[in-house]
């Protein structure tokens, strides 16, 4: 999840997966799609969150997009690098690599602490795909979760001037009807995740460039070997 821890991914139970609906082709004109407006509050150095009603579900989908002062590579290789997950992913205790199917596929499992309720384990597998023109894009699906029936997610990275413009777009499932009761919450809770993503890559640049060359590397290495792999089984 961050999957990264989603969770990579993967955050408070009542949405611990994501639903994407991010298009199969080159995502080239995400920031095209938003409103004048919308651009705008992006442009003041806000998140922009859009939720959208799913028809006979508890939850909306939510998109929350931002803008980051780094490139989608950078942006990528920090949400990848699963490890760093419980250093700056909000309520992330542990992350335990299961397996690797394909070298940009991981299924992981991951810890959350949950307020007042017994901690939540979710399975998730993440893949990652990068476009011709340097758009990264994450899908995930929760294999199993404590507090969610189902959830699919992603995480969408476009270069944008001289930085990105992200979409994290999430819909859950959740198994208790309680979870209705604390919408508000999972906003913030979400919002607090897409920010604490965003602080942690300019904390690599600015404050750890020697542990962000090692993410560029694992990144690089899951993406060419991915390649590879797809190549010799087609």
């Amino acid at each position: 999840m961050k999957t990264k821890c989603f969770f990579k991914v993967l955050i408070f139970f009542f949405f611990v997966v994501i639903f994407s609906n991010a298009r199969s082709d080159e995502p080239k004109s995400l920031w095209n799609t938003l409103t004048p407006n919308q651009q705008e509050v992006l442009q003041q150095g806000k998140q922009l969150l859009i939720t959208e009603k799913v028809p006979n579900a508890i939850w909306p989908r939510f998109h929350i997009y931002s803008l980051v002062r780094a490139t989608p590579r950078d942006v990528e290789a920090v949400f990848w690098d699963l490890n760093d997950d419980i250093n700056y992913v909000p309520d992330c205790t542990k992350v335990t690599v299961n397996k690797r199917p394909a070298p940009n596929i991981v299924d992981a499992t991951y810890y959350l602490n949950v307020p007042f309720l017994p901690q939540e384990v979710s399975k998730v597998q993440t893949e990652v795909t990068l476009f011709p023109h340097g758009a990264y894009n994450n899908t995930w699906t929760v294999l199993s979760s404590v507090y969610s029936q189902s959830g699919v997610g992603s995480f969408l990275i476009v270069p944008h001037h001289q930085g990105s413009l992200i979409c994290y777009t999430n819909y859950v499932v959740p198994k208790s009807s309680i979870a209705c009761l604390l919408r508000n919450q999972a906003e913030s809770q979400l919002k607090a995740t897409v920010k604490a993503i965003v602080e942690r890559v300019e904390y690599q640049l600015k404050k750890s460039p020697q542990h962000h060359a090692e993410q560029l590397q694992q990144l690089d290495d899951a993406l060419k070997k991915g390649t590879q792999s797809s190549t010799v089984h087609e």
